[in-house]
This record gives C-alpha cells, structure tokens and sequence, in this order.
C-alpha cells in the first residue's frame, strides 16, 4: 500500500527518525503529509508526531510545514490550547532547539507565552505549569530563575534551585 511505500521512502531518507504508526484520529493523507516531514528533516532521532483531535486541518499543516525544518519535537495541539496557544507555540518553536511543550491544565495565558519565549534561550525542555507542586506566583519566579539559568532544567516545585538562581549562585 501507499502507506507502507511513503513510510519506507521516509525511512530511506531518514534512518534515524522514529515514525509512529498511523493510528486514530490521523487518517491515510495526514500520514502520507507527516512521512514529507520526516523525510525533509535532517535532524537524527527526530519524532514527527501524529495528527491529534484537537489539531484542525490548516493547523496540522502548519505544524507540518514547521516538522519540515524544526530540529526538535513539535508536539500536537495540546487538550488545554486553543488556537491562539497553538499557533503562539508553534511561532515560538519555529526559533526554538528544543521541544516547547504545550500548554498544560490551569496555566496561565501569560506564562505560557513566557515560558514559550524563556525556552528559545533554554538547553533543556521547560517544564509546564504544575498547579500540583507549584502556585502560579511560584511558576513565574520559576521562569525568572530559568532566564537567569538557561543551561539548567529546573523541576516544577524545586524552590531551593530558583532561590539559588535568583541570587545569583550558580550549581
């Protein structure tokens, strides 16, 4: 079958990439679309993730066209974005080395757009808002500490490295 061919071809280009199945909500088209994008992408290792019921049409396409070049993981519309999230990180990962993830339950609008722009700076992934191990206000200082220290991941929650970063003292 076509899948099977275009899979094959993308692997062919692409001996790295990991390519995940085509499975639902993603239908034939959108599976053929994502193997271009593993294809085009010459980033060893790289996971090109499938279309996710909450992405539309035009925005699978963008994340598509964005999965062409990206060196990183650009995840799928996220159950808690809407589509000014979305299009937001996909603008911010478009300048970004690292996997920007989505937005997560409860964050704030204005901190996930902080935490899209602090992490184009960042080594590591930035972790989301976690209304479990941190408050809002905790979150911010967090994203403060991680401007002051791109080269750290700091942990949701992790009150003595943000501290510590904030000072000015480095681990």
């Amino acid at each position: 079958s076509d899948v099977f061919l275009r899979r094959l071809d993308a692997h062919q280009n692409a001996p790295e990439a990991l390519v995940a199945p085509l499975s639902k909500p993603e239908d034939t088209k959108s599976f053929l679309r994502r193997m271009v994008a593993v294809k085009k992408n010459e980033a060893a290792g790289l996971l090109v993730m499938p279309r996710a019921k909450a992405e539309t049409a035009e925005q699978f396409e963008a994340r598509m066209a964005l999965c062409e070049a990206c060196p990183a993981t650009v995840f799928a519309r996220g159950a808690h974005e809407d589509p000014t999230d979305f299009k937001a990180r996909l603008d911010a990962q478009s300048k970004c080395r690292r996997p920007i993830m989505c937005r997560s339950d409860g964050e704030p609008a204005s901190l996930f757009r902080r935490r899209c722009a602090v992490s184009r700076a960042c080594l590591d992934v930035v972790h989301p808002y976690d209304a479990a191990r941190e408050s809002a206000d905790d979150f911010a200082r967090r994203m403060d500490a991680q401007e002051a220290a791109p080269e750290l991941s700091i942990a949701p929650g992790d009150k003595k490295v943000v501290g510590d970063c904030l000072s000015g003292w480095r681990l």
